[in-house]
């Protein structure tokens, strides 16, 4: 598992660096629901689709109302980087069933200082992972996430949206 994400990380990158460089382009085709001449369709979110993307994070929808649905789709295609072809190419179906969560280090940030989390799964039978390691100061929490978005599973969570994407070795910020 770990050299299939060592494998699949370039090309996650290539494909996003891709999607933020055509997503200005791709904007320009919108159709009335929101979504991209076919050529760009691998750059569209796979689970949010069309103008309603957009509007369910904070961060794109107080661009959207600012600046308008195209200006705020293609935020939100810069925020989701190519996540249809990521999806298609290197995640976990959203349907999998999800056997022998481990977990070591903890779900819960701390109110700061060091946070990790390693989580193990099998998904179909076959193993993912997931690393978090970071520090939490009071307000933000800068961290690097390895491997498949699985966290949520071991937190009891149902599989949605993201769980499952391939997240390859992401540096992150929250707060």
């Amino acid at each position: 598992m770990f050299v299939k994400a060592l494998l699949f990380t370039p090309l996650a990158y290539i494909i996003r660096l891709a999607s933020l460089v055509l997503a200005p382009v791709a904007v320009l085709t919108l159709n009335s629901e929101g979504r991209p001449w076919w050529v760009f369709r691998w750059i569209e979110t796979h689970d949010d689709i069309g103008w309603n993307g957009p509007l369910t994070e904070r961060p794109t929808r107080e661009k959207t109302e600012k600046y308008g649905r195209r200006v705020g789709m293609m935020f939100w295609w810069w925020r989701n980087q190519a996540y249809s072809a990521q999806y298609h190419l290197f995640s976990i179906p959203i349907d999998a069933e999800y056997t022998d969560v481990k977990l070591w280090g903890q779900l819960r940030r701390p109110e700061r200082g060091l946070w990790w989390a390693y989580v193990t799964v099998k998904a179909n039978g076959k193993p993912y992972f997931e690393f978090r390691v970071g520090w939490v100061f009071s307000a933000v929490t800068i961290y690097v996430r390895v491997g498949w978005k699985v966290v949520p599973i071991a937190q009891g969570k149902k599989a949605k949206g993201s769980t499952g994407m391939f997240t390859g070795f992401t540096p992150r910020t929250d707060g």
